[in-house]
């Protein structure tokens, strides 16, 4: 579900040439929320005996979904 007024975003960023940038910079984004959510993750399954690489993915995971902000 899109949140509103994205598609007026959408619409201006095309007709401004600036919508390949606004797509790049919010890939960016959410695979740094996903990298530090899976070095995280498996730091902590270390620490805590626990299997680091379930727990790297799991944390990988949600740091991808909590670093979802206005989608495109």
């Amino acid at each position: 579900m899109e949140s509103r007024g994205s598609q007026t975003k959408k619409i201006k960023a095309i007709l401004s040439g600036k919508y390949a940038n606004m797509v790049t910079e919010q890939t960016q984004s959410r695979m740094n929320g996903a990298l530090i959510g899976l070095v995280g993750g498996l730091i902590l399954g270390s620490l805590l005996r626990q299997n680091a690489l379930m727990t790297g993915l799991i944390g990988g995971t949600i740091g991808y979904l909590i670093s979802k902000k206005d989608e495109v």
